[in-house]
């Protein structure tokens, strides 16, 4: 299930879309079993957000992702010790798809094409 996850990690990714100049509002989806966003954004579609609670984001996960993200949204590896098969960010953007952690959303959330979007390489 997918809501194994800290209140500190869910405070932690509310105050950073509190804090996003280009966050408009956001609210939580009713869902049983997973945590789910809806954040609208300024000048932007809504953008639908899936906090994945995986160790490991694998394509079991990909493949099971709730039907709010089955064409668009953003998956958000939310655990800070997760990690994900970087092959899963093709697949996930040739489908409309964000794939990530934090800093990756908070630089996506600024875009149309959120699911392209890739932080800067550091050196």
């Amino acid at each position: 299930m997918g809501t194994d996850l800290h209140r500190s990690i869910i405070s932690f990714f509310e105050a950073r879309l509190r804090d996003h100049a280009k966050v408009e509002s956001f609210h939580r989806l009713p869902h049983p079993d997973e945590v789910l966003y809806e954040v609208k954004r300024r000048g932007l579609d809504p953008l639908a957000v899936h906090l994945s609670d995986a160790y490991r984001y694998t394509q079991v996960d990909f493949d099971a992702r709730p039907s709010e993200l089955r064409k668009s949204g953003f998956i958000l590896i939310a655990k800070p010790e997760g990690s994900y098969n970087v092959d899963l960010v093709t697949d996930a953007r040739e489908r409309g798809i964000g794939l990530g952690q934090i800093g990756k959303l908070l630089g996506a959330i600024n875009r149309r094409d959120y699911w392209r979007y890739e932080p800067p390489k550091r050196n």
